[in-house]
């Protein structure tokens, strides 16, 4: 079976982990899969998908204005389109639903048509309706992270309630219990051994809830002055303004942000308490990560897949 799987950049974020994760697997216990791998954004991800199988990388002329080099990127990417059409695939897997230019390009291909979906409302309210009738169109079969982005795009309109098929997520938990349990956020932060660590883990963006960090923090330290407890966020760098917050909180040495870190989870198991502070969330695989280790999740209710989890 040849299919091509389709990630819509190579940045370190949970769907494209999770989905390098996927191939990986796949690489090894399913040989008879044929894995074509599309990339249609570069990044630090780049070369592991290499690995997986054959791979191309989409040239993006989106913000190129010199018309020469926008004519040579086009011809660029109808080369890449006839060559995948070429292939005649038996089924293409998109890992997002921001694929949906990638997919108008396929549309002349007999190839089944798999979107999986981790996006809720924050994304789908930046598409247009143009790009979300492209979606509905251009896919055959929608799986979602969770019920949650099921029950979501029920409501939009997008899908009926029999069109998708919640496929949780997953993570390697041998290697993660297995890992080296001599890594220690308490040393990297200089802090002692009797410290309790929240923590919380993620990107810098609007959705993930980092503004509501230092508030809860200040609000559970206030109580707990007497004891050594620290808040740890791992996933970002620090600003301006968080400085300025913790400044003022008169908590800043129990505050900490860690921009990156490689194998984050790997250093989970010296949480104490886990936060997933996201205004929305198909399903974090952080929270997976965090169970595996059996630390407590505090998350908001109706927020997205975390409820199921929990439940």
């Amino acid at each position: 079976m040849k299919v091509l799987f389709i990630a819509h950049n190579a940045q370190p974020a949970g769907a494209q982990l999770l989905f390098l994760q996927y191939l990986q697997w796949l690489s090894v216990n399913r040989k008879e899969i044929e894995i074509h791998v599309l990339v249609m954004k570069a990044g630090p991800l780049l070369k592991e998908f290499q690995k997986t199988g054959t791979c191309y990388l989409f040239p993006s002329g989106k913000r190129v204005r010199n018309p020469l080099l926008k004519l040579s990127i086009s011809y660029k990417q109808a080369r890449i389109v006839k060559a995948l059409l070429g292939e005649q695939f038996d089924l293409i897997y998109s890992n997002t639903i921001l694929n949906t230019v990638i997919l108008e390009k396929l549309a002349s291909s007999p190839a089944k048509v798999i979107t999986h979906v981790h996006e809720m409302n924050f994304w789908l309210d930046q598409m247009s309706q143009k790009e979300i009738e492209s979606l509905k169109k251009h896919t055959d079969y929608f799986f979602t992270a969770s019920k949650a982005v099921s029950d979501t795009l029920e409501e939009r309109g997008i899908v009926r309630s029999d069109e998708t098929y919640p496929v949780y997520v997953f993570t390697d938990e041998q290697k993660l219990l297995q890992g080296d349990q001599q890594l220690s956020l308490k040393q990297l932060l200089h802090l002692p051994t009797d410290a309790l660590l929240v923590g919380a883990c993620g990107s810098e963006y609007f959705r993930k809830g980092m503004d509501w960090f230092i508030p809860i923090a200040i609000s559970v330290l206030s109580k707990l002055a007497h004891r050594n407890v620290h808040f740890v966020w791992i996933g970002v760098s620090s600003n301006e303004e968080m400085e300025f917050d913790k400044r003022l909180s008169g908590y800043a040495e129990r505050i900490h942000f860690i921009s990156h870190l490689p194998g984050a989870s790997l250093y989970f198991h010296e949480f104490s308490l886990f936060l997933m502070i996201s205004r929305e969330d198909p399903f974090p695989i952080v929270n997976i990560e965090a169970g595996i280790h059996g630390i407590p999740i505090v998350s908001f209710e109706k927020t997205g897949g975390t409820q199921e989890l929990l439940e």
